[in-house]
Order: structure tokens, then sequence, then C-alpha cells
């Protein structure tokens, strides 16, 4: 029986053989250590987006509620009350001479100077005048004591032309004067009344309107005046109604004067578009 001899460079070739395996054991170890670990890192990483996320939207949700409360509360601030009437701008009232033109030969400083003095008889108008007398027009059994403003008128002047004739004395010999003076006194107090439901400004705007169109005077033009803060206030149930009289904004007369136009449809809530159109 013939035996093989085993050579140096065998005895190495299996050496290293087995050195190989074990190295490819070892990189397939490493491997899947490395591969383990890199799962639990993208899943972290994952983790880590999808909660970012999630705040991220959580964060817009709470933004987006926040500008829809603010937007909630702050929308009625965009509406106001307002007195839709029908002006009448009467000559009777308005006692200003026709706005000038300027002439061929006259200078621009002349013509502007005619022109701002003719503006200032503008401003002395009686412009709340008009303003009463439409409202009362609109509806008369508000102030069924303002019907008549000429006779009211006339009485005024009689007044001031011969007060000699309207003191203490003289209405005490003339009682029919006398209910005639209490009427008139009566009628002021009516008339400062319903004044006060509008804005201070709302004169001003039918002085603008016949500034700029002279021909308005002697016609009667569509206007929707808005109402008082205070008075829109009211209305809009934001002030104790149940609060004592001297703690309130308006006097007992205006409040009750306000209510009945409002539940009788004379005062409505408009869109304040002046709100961004004059802004000053």
């Amino acid at each position: 029986m013939t035996t093989s001899s085993i050579t140096p460079d065998r005895l190495n070739d299996g050496s290293n053989g087995n050195k190989a395996g074990k190295d490819r054991s070892a990189a397939e170890a490493r491997r899947r250590i490395i591969e383990k670990s890199l799962t639990k890192r993208h899943s972290r990483e994952n983790l880590f987006r999808r909660l970012g996320l999630a705040a991220v939207s959580l964060g817009l949700l709470f933004v987006a509620l926040l500008f829809v409360n603010i937007l909630w509360r702050g929308l009625p601030a965009f509406w106001q009350s307002a007195i839709p009437v029908n002006v009448y701008f009467d000559p009777a009232i308005i006692q200003v001479p026709a706005r000038p033109v300027q002439m061929a030969n006259e200078t621009p400083a002349d013509f502007k100077k005619r022109d701002l003095a003719w503006q200032g008889q503008l401003g002395l108008v009686d412009w709340d005048a008009l303003i009463v007398n439409s409202l009362v027009a609109k509806n008369p059994k508000i102030a069924p004591e303002l019907k008549d403003p000429a006779k009211l008128a006339a009485l005024n002047q009689q007044m001031a032309d011969n007060p000699d004739a309207f003191t203490e004395e003289s209405l005490a010999a003339n009682p029919a004067l006398a209910a005639q003076v209490k009427a008139s006194e009566t009628a002021d107090s009516k008339r400062a009344s319903l004044i006060s439901l509008f804005e201070n400004g709302e004169g001003y705007r039918l002085r603008d309107l016949v500034k700029n169109d002279p021909s308005l005077i002697g016609k009667s033009q569509n206007v929707s005046l808005w109402a008082a803060a205070n008075v829109d206030v009211w209305l809009s149930g934001n002030i104790d109604r149940s609060l004592p009289d001297e703690q309130q904004q308006l006097s007992p007369e205006v409040r009750q004067i306000a209510d009945q136009l409002k539940a009788e449809g004379v005062i409505q809530n408009k869109f304040n578009t002046p709100l961004f159109l004059n802004p000053d």
C-alpha cells in the first residue's frame, strides 16, 4: 500500500482556507451587525421625522385656530349700525348762492378765494336739520313734534327777533303762546336726541355731497348714515342694559328711540366699507 506524502504547500493551503473561512464569517457577522444597526437608525430617523411633521402640523393647526378665533371675534367690528334715509337737500336750509365759476379775466388766486368763501358758507348750513328732517319723514311717529319744521323755525325766528314778547310775564299773560314755546322746547329736546343717534361727521358727509355736486340742492338722494358708536354698541348688546341711567352713555330717550328704530327695521347692520376706504 502506497502512502502519499503531505507536502508543506498543501499544509499551507489548508491553513489559508481555514483563515479565509473565518474572515468570511467575521465579515458576515459585521455585515449583519451593521445592517441591524442601520435598520434601527433608519427606524429612529423615520420616527423623528414623523414626530417633527406631527409637531409642525399641530403648530399650524393651533395657528389656524388662533386666526379663526380672531376673525370670529373681530368680524362684528366690520359691521356697524346704519340708518338709510332719503335726504331732501332743502334749499330753505341750504341758503347759499350758486357755486362760483371762474371768469375769463379772473386769476386762479381770485377764483380760489371766491370758491373758498362759498365753501365757508356751506359750513354754516345746519346740516343736522337735513338729517333730522329725513329721519322724521321716514318715520313720522318717532317725533311728531318735528313734523312741521317750518312752523318751529318761524317761532324760533320770532323769539330771536322779538325776545321781549317771550318773557315770563308775557308768556304768563298769553297761554297759547306759552304752549307754543313749550312745544318748541320739547321739539328741540327731541331734535337733540335724534341727532345723538348719528355719528358726528354725518352732517359733513352731506356738506361734501353738495360741495361736490351743488345741483343736489332742491333734490333728494338716498344716503345711508352711520349710527353713533354708542348707539351701535348699545344695539349690539355690548352694554349692560341693567346699569343705572347715570352709568349709561346714552340718555333714556335716545336708548328708547334707538330700540324702537331697530325693532322697526329702520336701523340696519351694514358692512363698514369706509373703514377701509377712508382709514383717516
